[in-house]
C-alpha cells in the first residue's frame, strides 16, 4: 500500500486546463499565503497573543516536518503513468509526511480552536471552512502528482496533533520575552543549512514576534467590534503582505537567500506592527462601527 499510485492515477483522470491551474493556485495559498491570511484576520481582529502563538507553533511544526522527511527519506512519485505539475517546488524534497497538507490542516485546527473558545453565532460555518480547507489542501497536492495519499493523510494528522499540542506548550509560557528562544534554534539551523524556504520562515516568525513586542509597547492597537471596521481592516492590509510574498516567490525565487529573508521580515513587520500602527491612525480603520 505504501507509495500507491492508483489514487493520483484516479485522480488525475479529473485533469483539465481549468483544474490544473486551480489546484496549482490551491497549492500555492495554502503554504504562507494562508498562514499571512490566518495571522492578520487574528491579529488585527481577534486576539494578537494567539496569532503570534499559532505562527510559533506553525514553523515549530514545520521544522518537525522537516525531521520526519529527512528520517524517512521517501522519494516523490515519479511514473511515466501519471503528470507532475508543480514540480518545481517540489524538486530535491522527499515526499512523507506531506507539508502543504500539515500547514493547512494546522491553520484549520488554530481556526477551530479558536472558534470553539468563542461565543460567535454560527461557529458551523467555521468549522465547515476549516474543514474544507485542509482537505481541499491535501487533494491538491495529490492531483498534482506530488504526493501519495499516504503523505496526504498523514499531513493532515500531524498537523490537527501537532498544532494542539503546540499551542497548548507555547500558551503556558507566562514571559512572552521567551517567544525569542523559539527563533535561536532557527537562526542556528539557517546560518548552517542556506535553505530559502527556511530563511523565509525565520524571517517572517522574527518579524512576527519582534513587531508584537514593540506594537504592544508602543502601539497598542485595539481590536474593534465592528464586522465592517474588521473586514476593511484585512483587506486593506493583508494585500501588501501577500504582494512581498509574491515579489519573494515570483521575482526574486532561488535568488538569494538574504533576499528571502529580509522580505520575509518585512511581511511579518507589517502583520503586527506597521498595519497595526496604520489602523490607529486612519479613523475608518479605528471605529467601531456596527456591521
Amino acid at each position: 500500500m505504501w507509495q500507491n499510485y492508483d489514487v493520483i492515477i484516479f485522480v488525475q483522470q479529473l485533469r483539465s486546463e481549468f483544474f490544473d491551474s486551480f489546484f496549482v493556485a490551491v497549492s500555492f495559498f495554502v503554504d504562507m499565503p494562508l498562514l499571512m491570511l490566518v495571522i492578520a484576520a487574528l491579529y488585527w481582529c481577534v486576539d494578537k497573543k494567539y496569532s503570534v502563538i499559532i505562527t510559533i507553533s506553525y514553523f515549530v511544526g514545520s521544522i518537525i516536518n522537516g525531521l520526519v522527511k529527512m528520517a524517512v527519506q521517501a522519494p516523490r512519485p515519479i511514473d511515466p503513468r501519471i503528470t507532475i505539475l508543480y514540480g518545481d517546488s517540489t524538486r530535491g524534497t522527499y515526499s512523507f509526511p506531506s507539508g502543504h497538507s500539515q500547514y493547512a490542516s494546522s491553520l484549520a485546527t488554530a481556526i477551530s480552536l479558536k472558534t470553539y473558545q468563542s461565543d460567535i453565532k454560527h461557529k458551523w460555518i467555521l468549522y465547515v471552512i476549516s474543514v474544507f480547507i485542509a482537505l481541499l489542501g491535501g487533494f491538491a497536492r495529490i492531483y498534482l502528482g506530488v504526493h501519495f495519499w499516504e503523505d496526504v493523510l498523514v499531513g493532515l494528522a500531524m498537523g490537527v496533533a501537532l498544532m494542539l499540542i503546540l499551542i497548548w506548550a507555547v500558551g503556558k509560557i507566562k514571559n512572552e520575552h521567551w517567544y525569542i528562544a523559539f527563533l535561536v534554534p532557527l537562526y542556528i539551523a539557517m546560518i548552517f543549512q542556506p535553505d530559502h524556504s527556511l530563511y523565509g520562515f525565520v524571517g517572517i516568525l522574527t518579524g512576527v514576534v519582534i513587531g508584537y513586542f514593540l506594537e504592544n509597547k508602543h502601539i497598542n492597537m485595539q481590536h474593534e467590534k465592528g464586522l465592517k471596521t474588521n473586514i476593511l481592516r484585512v483587506l486593506c492590509g493583508y494585500p501588501l503582505a501577500l504582494g512581498l510574498y509574491a515579489v519573494r516567490y515570483f521575482i526574486f525565487a532561488y535568488t538569494h537567500v538574504a533576499i528571502d529573508y529580509f522580505i520575509m521580515l518585512a511581511a511579518g513587520a507589517h502583520l503586527t506592527l506597521i498595519a497595526p500602527f496604520l489602523f490607529t491612525k486612519v479613523k475608518w480603520l479605528r471605529e467601531n462601527t456596527q456591521a
